[in-house]
């Protein structure tokens, strides 16, 4: 790949960072991932500064589902137990 390709890569991962609403923190994984093997200091300080900036939103929007999986669980678990 050429330089200019990979950094046209890097900024369709910011872009797509920002705007997918459907679990944000995967397609932050992979641009992490790509930064740091594809990217220059520039581009993976970018990255982090960009993921550390939206932590807190996606950690937010994440904690309701999580927290109904995990009492689905243990319900499931207790209906098991009581047999």
């Amino acid at each position: 790949m050429k330089a200019v390709d990979l950094a046209k890569a890097g900024r369709l991962y910011l872009k797509a960072f920002k705007q997918v609403k459907d679990k944000p923190q995967l397609v932050g994984k992979e641009w992490l991932e790509f930064e740091r093997l594809f990217g220059t200091c520039e581009s993976l300080q970018k990255c982090e500064n960009e993921l550390m900036k939206q932590a807190p939103a996606i950690k937010e929007e994440n904690t309701a589902p999580d927290v109904k999986v995990t009492l689905f669980i243990k319900n499931l678990h207790k209906s098991v137990e009581d047999g």
